[in-house]
């Protein structure tokens, strides 16, 4: 088509049109073209260049572009729109192939700033500046080729998006070969070609046009702009000579004083957020003045307190903590953790405050801090201060950095990556020690009003109806005389003669925690903070409270003032600081803020309150302290004036009462213990996350304090005690205190802060400091509240005795449940080298405190120390088994076990509430062969728990009304297992080669015998199998009118006990004795007597079963009748692991086996079984062997000819495995890895129930399971044996003619395809049919229990 419509067009030999010279040389350039009467909607600068089409594979433009437009911190974007000048736009303008090109940069969207035109040209010019002096990097030159290509459209015909010239400009400027490879493939982009692009980018090569000054400018008065001028009228303009002074800014290298240089920051660019920040500061590296340090340190530290306790046990946590005290008066804890990793954090808190503010130059606090951050005279240089080098190396890229002055405290809080600790910490002590205070950067911060902060309305409101005379509630009248009105020579003079005298030594705290050694961490505090200067500036104090002296017992009501629809009772009280290890106030405040049932916030529709929440106030370290209860009020948005006002006495009879019922009910321990749990879940140190590794839930304890409490814990308490002042574990019980705090939280010594009438619910007022302006103005000058007494009745009402049925509230609240399962002790128990073993050991019981002597039980106890969770948490587990048999034999006995359980669960409901709220995990269920209880939690309660449980249970009584709820219980769990979709062929399979307590019997079988079961029937059953076991049920079957004649002996109650984790040998003997004594009296004197050799033991429990070696059974389902259904086949493989083999060969093998299912199913998703529409493969592990299972389904084909489908696809094993192992993209190593990986506990929890699942199963190897490394206990040479191994592994159990192959087929016909047509199918089979599904599990072996020496070594204390 193109020969035919072009191919006759003639050739003229044109040349093409080219101008040598750019239209602006020879004219005036570095100047101002200033439109007449229009406006341009923003500033253009705009560069003459040659011609840049050459350039097409390079495109160094592009490169300008996309920094130019990044909008991170930083940039030139931030920059601007934080200055209020706007946002830049960039582009390489559309010019054709004229010869020449240039490149345009406009500025829209300034705010009315001061002098915003020039400063925003200066910004422009500043960032270029950097671009020149900094270049870009590879990683950034990658990046940005990388976004460009994912947003490049050759074929655009816009003038507009990232390519800068539309199609037809491209197909007339650029070779046509190249055209779909030009401004996209930049691969000959290199530092040259930028530094050139770059130094082309100069004042003396630009024009700048801007607007008129009388025009708008605003970027939406682009009807006015010069494009839109009547044909043939003429634009005027005027051309203005930019100042010299102007241009040498501009012009000047990078960095220079400018206001904008300290902000820019060359960030990283592109969609990926994983690649490492570019930074310009080299890693750390031991300074060779350390040495140096380390042998003079006895002349810098005055004392040193190694390994202080922390709030959780750092006996085998891999954390040291040490307190420092230098001889100029700082001080500084540190803490060495290894879970750090690449991580450090610093918090350093300097006493000085707004309060230290001169009366006549408000704010210098707040700006001297700023000013530590940006410039000191050991680093003047703007790029090289704290805040770049935090900004730019950061941990992960996302700075962890907070700064910020209180009343009386100075804060610097960051993470940084460990390589950067030394150079921040020397960053920041260079600003501490001798700031910089230069005019450009006073002005800089003068102008972005970096000297002010917010007061919230609360805060606003206590001040200003506190005593006026107290130095605290000064800060919120305001001003006259604030830093930003002060000219930089008087300002420079109160800032030097301010730090000159506050920032002293002695108000200085450190804390350091990182993954540095102690030694270096020590080292780098003592060069930085050693040779600060001491001016033994004496810490502020105020002492007395600001309330005193003004009106308590009083209403306080903001003037057109918002507490964001909150109510605000505030207390006032002495100085709490000493009571740091009592603190009462926790006591108080988690009862308040609880939500269980008869507080507060559970009876919030009762109150119209939508929730509670109390606290001590952060006042620093000011000599007095307030606590505060917080009221959510709810709905009362449309609520009239009186119903307002109605509403808000509620809510405060409501909290006195319940202060009147903690005061009257006095303090109690085990309610306090509860205040311990709480503050211990809050700061997480028992975290134990199944996504964790084994040890990392105990994370660096002072991380815990980041937020703002950490900073006010340096000031507040010695630093030797930060860690444990007011920590959940250390805390003390003092009934003393806490009755004492609670009887100053009374009505007439408070104020309670409301909104005014009608303000905003939604919005919180706020008050800037310290010019004191206010988002809200009040009605009149300087009155921000008016004053309300409370009435009589209100005040009766609050304090009356408690419970007065007269008072609505006392109804409704209850006193606090008492709970004595909550833990009361946290400590992490000292390893016994006796115990040590890999696995549980058995503990000879001796006897019981009832003096029977039990010999039915046995005692399996492991200390948690291989795996080294290092958490105070313990797991036990008990079966409950009877003698002789297994109760369970058919799929009535197993629904009537269900029913037992279920009773059990209700019967013990109660308990599993108070075990949930004392984070203790309680669950009845179902063993292999009997009832079993599993508990987990802190170790201390533990044992009181399942004592606890087992009398309960001992107590049960069945009723008709608990049979009622068993039975729902019972078809709800049926509902769930029919939705869970298990096929019927791999319920039979589970049926087979399970334990009875795992028989997956068919769903219809349980519903049927589940619709059957009685009242009658299930109790019978319970006496019958459990009878030494419920007390109850025994008298109830003695006193029967007519009992039933004994057709067997009484069955006989064994218990075994399961013992691990943060608990001792003798601990755990008494745990058992105390559990178990609950139920010895019950066990007949014939039982007691009776001593269990280990082969008997194993003679209770009932394990999997093991088809014959050399067998084939198959087993056929009853056809299908649904419309659509396929056929199906099931072909089971038992893979039998030799009892003789040593835990390393045991390993081997299951390393084995998993490395055939994955190559396994990696050949069935590359190429599918024929003829089958899906085929699955399953692994069921045990501790005789795995199981592989092989699911194919087929609506065409017979299971017969799907068997031999999937025969032939095993035959290929052996080329499968040479194919997949050869290939060197097959990691089989990391499959092994991964299978460890799933094999290793994350917890107590997870350790102990496998250890528990083991025990069950009467497999007794512990070792392989316990550890992590299993991969190194693998035999030698395996790496070069696996390939032969793997091997001979599938020709013993997959070959068909091997004696050791164990085979078991299940096969479901589709009746509607196969109808009376399948005995043909069947008259070569060669399985053996199964008739019936129960007698062929019985006639199988059952599976020996796994030897260990274990079984027969009984530990005696």
């Amino acid at each position: 088509m193109v020969l035919e419509s072009l191919g006759g067009m003639q050739n003229l030999s044109l040349p093409r049109i080219r101008f040598p010279r750019h239209p602006y040389d020879g004219t005036e350039m570095a100047v101002k073209v200033r439109i007449k009467g229009k406006s341009l909607g923003g500033i253009y600068i705009v560069f003459a260049l040659p011609d840049q089409s050459t350039k097409y594979l390079s495109s160094p433009d592009l490169f300008l572009t996309f920094l130019m437009h990044v909008d991170e911190r930083g940039g030139l974007q931030d920059c601007l729109q934080r200055f209020g000048l706007g946002y830049c736009q960039c582009r390489l303008l559309p010019s054709g192939n004229l010869g020449f090109d240039s490149y345009c940069i406009a500025i829209k969207g300034m705010c009315k700033v001061r002098d915003a035109e020039n400063r925003a040209i200066t910004a422009v010019f500043r960032y270029l500046a950097l671009l020149r002096a900094v270049g870009i990097n590879e990683l950034q030159r990658r990046e940005i080729c990388k976004t460009h290509e994912l947003t490049y459209n050759p074929f655009s015909l816009t003038e507009f998006g990232p390519p800068p010239e539309c199609l037809p400009r491209r197909m007339q400027r650029y070779p046509l070969r190249d055209l779909l490879v030009a401004r996209f493939k930049m691969s000959n982009t290199g530092s040259g070609v930028l530094v050139e692009f770059l130094s082309s980018l100069s004042p003396d090569r630009c024009k700048v046009f801007v607007s008129d000054t009388n025009a708008s400018n605003r970027e939406g008065a682009a009807s006015q702009s010069p494009d839109s001028s009547k044909p043939g009228e003429r634009v005027k303009f005027t051309v203005e000579k930019i100042p010299s002074e102007l241009l040498s800014a501009w012009a000047a290298s990078w960095p220079s004083k400018s206001e904008f240089d300290a902000d820019f920051i060359l960030t990283p660019i592109g969609p990926d957020p994983t690649l490492p920040r570019p930074h310009r500061f080299l890693p750390w590296k031991i300074p060779s003045e350390f040495s140096t340090i380390r042998s003079e340190s006895s002349t810098l530290i005055k004392s040193r307190c190694n390994d202080l306790g922390a709030p959780v046990s750092l006996e085998y946590a891999t954390t040291r903590c040490n307190c420092l005290e230098l001889t100029n008066g700082a001080q500084a804890i540190l803490l060495h953790s290894e879970s750090l990793e690449n991580k450090s954090f610093v918090c350093v808190s300097l006493g000085v405050g707004r309060l230290h503010d001169p009366p006549d130059c408000a704010g210098l606090a707040q700006l001297c801090q700023r000013l530590t951050l940006l410039e000191s005279k050991k680093y003047p240089n703007i790029t090289e201060c704290l805040h770049n080098l935090l900004y730019i190396n950061s941990y992960q890229g996302s700075p962890y950095y907070a700064t910020s002055v209180s009343d009386d405290q100075t804060t610097y809080r960051f993470e940084i990556d460990n390589s950067f600790l030394h150079e921040s910490l020397d960053r920041l002590s260079a600003g501490i020690l001798s700031p910089e205070f230069t005019e450009s950067s006073l002005t800089r911060e003068q102008h972005q009003n970096f000297y002010s902060c917010k007061i919230s309305a609360l805060d606003c409101l206590q001040r200003s109806s506190g005593n006026s005379t107290h130095p605290i509630n000064h800060l919120i009248q305001g001003s006259n005389k604030t830093v930003g009105l002060l000219e930089f020579k008087e300002l420079h003079k109160h800032l030097t003669s301010f730090h000159s005298r506050y920032y002293s030594a002695n108000l200085l705290r450190v804390a350091v925690s990182s993954s540095h050694s102690m030694e270096d961490m020590e080292a780098m505090v003592l060069t930085a903070f050693g040779g600060m200067p001491n001016l033994s500036v004496s810490p502020l104090s105020c002492y007395t409270h600001p309330f005193e002296g003004s009106k308590l017992g009083v209403k306080i009501r903001g003037k057109s003032l918002s507490l964001g629809g909150a109510l605000h009772i505030v207390f006032p009280l002495h100085d709490q600081t000493e009571l740091y290890k009592t603190s009462p106030d926790l006591y108080v405040s988690y009862f308040l803020n609880s939500d269980c049932g008869g507080s507060l916030n559970a009876c919030q529709d009762q109150l119209n309150i939508a929730t509670v929440s109390a606290g001590m106030q952060n006042s620093g370290s000011l000599g007095f302290d307030s606590y505060c209860v917080t009221v959510l009020l709810s709905n009362t948005t449309d609520l009239s004036k009186a119903d307002l006002i109605k509403t808000e006495n509620n809510a405060i009879t409501a909290v006195f009462r319940y202060l009147t019922m903690l005061r009257q009910l006095e303090p109690r321990e085990c309610l306090f213990n509860m205040v311990r749990l709480a503050q211990r879940r809050l700061f997480n140190f028992d975290r134990e996350g199944e996504c964790m590794a084994p040890g990392s839930e105990k994370l660096d304890p002072l991380q815990r304090f980041c937020d703002e409490s950490l900073q006010v814990h340096l000031q507040r308490y010695p630093v030797k005690e930060l860690l444990t002042a007011r920590s959940g574990s250390k805390l003390e019980y003092s009934a003393q205190d806490i009755a004492a705090f609670l009887r100053l939280l009374v009505p007439t010594n408070c104020k309670i802060f409301v909104s005014d009438f009608g303000a905003d619910a939604y919005h919180e007022c706020s008050l800037l400091t310290p010019g004191g302006s206010l988002c809200c103005k009040p009605k009149k000058a300087n009155e921000l509240h008016t004053l309300e007494k409370l009435p009589s009745d209100l005040l009766t009402a609050c304090s009356a005795s408690w419970p007065t049925a007269s008072i609505m509230a006392d109804t409704l609240i209850k006193p606090p449940r008492e709970n004595l399962f909550i833990s009361a002790d946290f400590q992490l128990k000292s390893r016994e080298k006796k115990f040590e073993s890999s696995g549980p050991q058995q503990l000879l019981i001796k006897q019981f405190p009832n003096g029977t002597s039990i010999s039915g039980a046995r005692l399996w106890f492991c200390q948690d120390g291989l795996q080294s969770f290092k958490s105070p948490h313990c797991f036990i587990a008990i079966d409950l088994l009877t003698s002789p048999g297994s109760i369970v034999t058919d799929c009535r006995s197993s629904i009537h076990l269900d029913y037992l359980v279920q009773l059990i669960e209700l019967h013990i409901q109660e308990l599993k509430e108070l075990a949930l709220e004392a984070e203790l995990d309680l669950e009845i269920s179902r063993s292999d062969s009997g009832i079993q209880i599993c508990a987990a939690g802190y170790s201390q309660p533990l044992p009181l728990l399942m004592s606890t449980v087992m009398q309960k249970i001992t107590e049960l009584d069945i009723t008709e009304t608990s049979f009622s709820r068993a039975r729902l219980s019972v078809k709800s769990s049926l509902k769930n297992d029919e939705d869970a979709d298990s096929s019927e062929a791999l319920q039979c399979l589970t049926l087979i080669l399970g334990t009875p307590a795992a028989m997956n019997w068919p769903h219809r079988d349980k519903s049927s015998e589940a619709k059957k079961a009685t009242y009658e029937s299930v109790l019978k059953f319970a006496q019958d199998n459990y009878g030494p076991l419920f007390t109850r049920l025994q008298k109830q079957q003695q006193q029967q009118k007519s009992p039933q004649p004994q057709q067997s002996p009484p069955r006989q109650l064994f218990i075994e006990v399961l013992v691990y984790g943060n608990a001792k040998a003798k601990e755990a003997v008494a745990a058992a004795k105390k559990i178990l004594d609950k139920v010895s009296s019950q066990q007949s004197p014939a039982a007691a007597a009776k001593a269990l050799s280990p082969s008997s033991w194993e003679s209770l429990k009932s394990r999997g079963v093991l088809l014959p070696p050399g067998s084939h059974y198959l087993l056929k389902l009853p056809s299908s009748t649904k419309s659509g259904m396929a056929s199906s086949c099931v072909v089971v493989f038992q893979f039998v692991t030799p009892l003789s083999l040593k835990t390393g060969e045991k390993i081997a093998q299951d390393f084995l086996f998993d490395l055939l299912l994955r190559i396994l199913r990696l050949n069935i998703e590359q190429s599918d079984v024929p003829g089958c529409a899906q085929v699955q493969l399953e692994q069921i592990p045990g501790h005789h062997g795995n199981i592989l299972v092989i699911d194919a389904a087929s609506i065409t084909q017979h299971p017969t000819v799907i068997e031999d489908q999937i025969e032939s696809f095993i035959g290929r094993t052996e080329a499968m495995i040479n194919t997949a192992l050869a290939n060197p993209a097959f990691d089989w190593r990391q499959g092994c890895k991964e299978m460890i990986e799933t094999k290793t506990c994350r917890n107590v929890t997870q350790q102990g129930g496998f250890y528990w699942k083991a025990i069950t199963g009467s497999a007794y190897r512990f070792a392989w399971d316990t550890s992590s490394g299993a991969y190194q206990n693998l035999p030698e040479n395996f790496d070069k044996t696996v390939n032969k191994e793997l091997i001979a592994l599938c020709q013993r159990f997959l070959k068909p003619e091997s004696p050791e192959r164990r085979k078991l087929s299940i096969h479901k016909e589709s009746k509607l395809k196969f109808d009376g047509a399948t005995e043909n199918f069947y008259s070569k089979y060669k399985g053996k049919a199964i008739k019936n599904l129960l007698e062929f599990r019985q006639s199988l072996k059952q599976c020996p229990p796994v030897p260990s020496e274990i079984l027969d070594c009984v530990h005696e204390l």
